[in-house]
């Protein structure tokens, strides 16, 4: 072979093993970029994911709470002022004289009623409720015989729950029915009564008796002069003695 040839071949032996070296190259780039990307969920988890929860730590329900129950207080003073006020004045009273009696101020008083007639109609339907969870506690369960609804009726209004005979105050609510809301809840609750009575066993005439002397035993307390004690007890036993009859 010339020396010519020899130094062909020295050039293509070269070429070939810088092929080979391109080859080792790019394979060994390509491990090191799939070693990366295999990494990479271990960066990921390295990244500090829970400590980004304190920003969340603050949780507004816990902390609106105490408001939530300041609400719910200067809504049951207002409903008391405004009961307290009905009792001594009928309706002749102001939105100013409630939040005074309550002790809250006009915006605040607003912020729950926004009108007297909104107030009225608040202390009727809960007063109503009231009254009939105090008649429904004395209603004994045990009983099984007709009457027992109208015996919890007698036991509630003849001295048992001052709540109950405040109901039958003559001045309690004196007016308000003019209201026509408060007429409605009225008529209401008239005809829940009613129908509660009515499937209380006893015959009606004896039923409306009981009923509508119970309810002048309670007037006659909440006046004070016009009953006293052994006579409460007189006419409770009476009435209690003329349900256990049909």
């Amino acid at each position: 072979m010339s020396p010519t040839g020899q130094r062909a071949t020295t050039p293509t032996t070269s070429g070939a093993g810088a092929t080979t070296d391109k080859k080792t190259a790019t394979k060994t780039a390509t491990k090191a970029a799939k070693a990366t990307t295999t990494r990479k969920p271990s960066a990921t988890r390295e990244q500090p994911t829970t400590k980004a929860q304190p920003a969340t730590r603050a949780q507004p329900a816990t902390r609106a709470q105490p408001a939530t129950r300041d609400r719910e207080r200067t809504r049951r003073a207002l409903l008391e002022a405004t009961d307290q006020l009905l009792h001594e004045r009928g309706t002749g009273f102001s939105l100013a004289d409630v939040a005074a009696r309550a002790e809250v101020s006009k915006g605040g008083l607003l912020y729950h009623f926004p009108t007297r007639d909104a107030l009225i109609i608040a202390v009727v339907e809960a007063g109503l409720a009231r009254f009939r969870d105090e008649v429904m506690a004395h209603v004994d369960l045990a009983e099984n015989r007709p009457g027992k609804v109208l015996r919890g009726y007698v036991r509630a209004l003849c001295g048992s729950s001052q709540e109950a005979v405040n109901t039958f105050a003559p001045s309690a609510w004196n007016g308000v029915d003019v209201i026509a809301e408060v007429a409605d809840l009225l008529h209401t609750d008239a005809n829940w009564w009613r129908e509660t009575f009515a499937r209380d066993g006893l015959a009606p005439q004896r039923t409306l008796i009981v009923q509508f002397a119970a309810e002048g035993v309670a007037a006659a307390l909440a006046m004070g002069a016009y009953i006293n004690d052994d006579e409460i007890g007189l006419a409770r036993d009476g009435l209690l003695a003329l349900t256990e009859t049909t």
